[in-house]
């Protein structure tokens, strides 16, 4: 009975790994490091060291909340990265780099990313993406 009881607060304590499988499994990743850490830890619970099991779902569960909060952060930065815009970019018109104002996009313009003025990124991407994004 108390066996029992211990491999269900070990499966409690590593809840956000499964969360972690049912979203893989909702993109269609179906083998990944998630999955095997908690097979390995039912694997433990089955043969009964249900002592290292518990350390691997504490342990598990800490570091996915970790893995959660950082993909939070980062989504957050991202967005936040993305959701203003200079008032001036540089674009490339018939092979000539040109300066305009970023409210005078065209549709095929094509915008350079500059990395300090010194060496340029071989980034170029049609300006749709950035005008949709910037008027909604």
């Amino acid at each position: 009975m108390l066996a029992l009881l211990g491999a269900g607060a070990v499966l409690y304590l590593a809840r956000d790994v499964f969360y972690f499988i049912w979203r893989d499994f909702k993109k269609g990743h179906f083998l990944t490091v998630y999955l095997l850490g908690a097979i390995m830890v039912i694997g433990m619970i089955a043969t009964g060291h249900l002592v290292l099991a518990a350390f691997s779902g504490v342990l598990g569960g800490f570091l996915m909340k970790i893995v959660k909060k950082s993909e939070e952060s980062s989504e957050k930065q991202l967005i936040n990265v993305f959701s203003g815009h200079p008032n001036r970019v540089w674009i490339e018109k018939e092979g000539v780099e040109i300066q305009v104002d970023f409210n005078t996009l065209q549709k095929d313009d094509h915008l350079l990313l500059m990395r300090e003025r010194l060496s340029r990124l071989m980034v170029s991407f049609r300006a749709d993406w950035l005008i949709s994004t910037s008027i909604s």
